[in-house]
């Protein structure tokens, strides 16, 4: 799932929970200022078990005298706010990993045994072991630590996105000493931040303006996320490797055989997944699929070869047309018989956040109708590719699964 839309609820929820205690800390303080007039006109029964005193001891009671809850209450929503945020941060690595590899080619060396390579059954699992082994160190390292690999590894300059390196430092050396000093301040955050003050607490002034700056720089974070991934043309530029698209129409429901994640193929005596190989499946108008396929040379095209023959082969698919084909990436031109079709230039459709929220919000439990993009088009007075762009994007995130005629499908 898309780590944005995961850190969007997640803060979200405790923006709701903060709020809600706040209500629920009023009415106690409303209930405290008028304590003789409520307990007046109640019956003495109840009155009794509702206002009964609870035993606390004495130390219990000098520390409540003394310390504001609600001071806790943000202490803890800090902490919670910038755990989240490192969260993202390195789950959004593994995204960028998912969707765009080339940032993450390297000479580094990875310790793996005999048997541990042979248990894998498809690179999925040795690419979850690279990642996790590039990942591993920053949840410990800090900031610092994920802002040198965003920077190096990505070339994207987190440090520098609104509100800065230093008020984002800041918000991490508080919620060090309140995990670490229980909110006591140390020499080095005293002279770094030139205050006298031995101990600090979180405002609510100041709780409201951390959750404005996370918002907006998480959304900065991912507006630079979805550029370096829609570059993927240096996704195949080594030897060997090819890209192509095709399209083709299904008169069947359902998904074809040689769409199904568990198909798998014989190229140059080895048993392929498509898995390895399929990187997108998109289901278009009038019961056309476009499939787009990615990886070593001799692979994608035994697996092109065998889909083209099939569809050729059998009355249930027509319409079988080449769209593209990258090697090394350098664009190869159309397969030769496909009559050149005059460009056209393609309107970009911009939704706004409102739209997404909408279109989320009006479609159904998942698996969908065929059409469902003209039933909420329809309900939200909206044109239809409008919603089709809608719930493209929102596959993209993460937030659905994709589907073809009913049925979802897992790649």
């Amino acid at each position: 799932m898309d780590p944005y839309y995961i850190l969007c609820k997640q803060l979200e929820e405790l923006n709701g929970y903060y709020k809600s205690s706040l209500f629920a800390f009023n009415q106690v303080q409303v209930i405290q200022n008028n304590f003789k007039e409520i307990k007046a006109s109640i019956s003495p029964d109840t009155a009794d078990l509702i206002f009964k005193k609870p035993k606390v001891d004495h130390i219990s009671r000098k520390r409540w005298r003394t310390h504001d809850p609600l001071v806790f209450l943000r202490e803890l929503i800090h902490v919670r706010i910038m755990s989240i945020l490192e969260v993202y941060l390195i789950e959004n690595i593994k995204f960028i990993f998912l969707h765009n590899k080339h940032p993450f080619k390297s000479d580094t060396v990875i310790k793996i045994t005999n048997r541990e390579l042979l248990s894998y059954k498809t690179t999925t699992e040795l690419y979850e072991k690279i990642i996790n082994h590039e990942s591993r160190q920053l949840s410990s390292g800090g900031f610092e630590k994920i802002v040198q690999f965003y920077t190096n590894k990505l070339r994207i300059d987190i440090a520098s996105i609104y509100p800065g390196r230093n008020v984002i430092e800041e918000y991490y050396d508080r919620r060090h000493l309140l995990v670490h000093r229980l909110g006591n301040t140390d020499h080095q955050f005293r002279s770094k931040y030139n205050t006298p003050k031995k101990g600090i607490t979180i405002e609510e002034l100041y709780l409201t303006k951390l959750l404005e700056d996370i918002l907006k720089y998480t959304s900065e974070v991912r507006r630079l996320t979805d550029e370096l991934i829609a570059n993927d043309s240096s996704q195949h530029d080594e030897n060997g490797e090819r890209e192509i698209i095709f399209k083709f129409k299904s008169l069947i429901s359902g998904t074809p055989d040689f769409l199904n994640p568990k198909f798998e193929f014989w190229a140059n005596d080895k048993l392929i997944s498509i898995k390895d190989i399929v990187v997108k499946i998109k289901v278009l108008e009038d019961d056309y699929i476009e499939v787009t396929v990615g990886g070593a040379y001799t692979l994608v095209t035994e697996y092109y070869k065998v889909v083209k023959r099939t569809i050729k082969q059998k009355k249930k698919f027509k319409s079988f047309q080449m769209l593209k084909m990258m090697d090394d990436g350098k664009y190869k031109g159309k397969e030769k018989g496909v009559k050149k079709a005059r460009k056209k230039k393609k309107k970009y459709i911009r939704l706004t956040d409102g739209e997404i929220e909408q279109i989320k919000n009006e479609l159904p439990q998942q698996p969908w109708v065929k059409g469902i993009h003209k039933i909420v088009a329809e309900n939200l007075n909206l044109p239809k590719r409008t919603v089709q762009t809608g719930i493209s994007l929102l596959i993209r995130r993460g937030i659905f699964k994709n589907q073809l005629d009913g049925i979802i499908i897992d790649t």
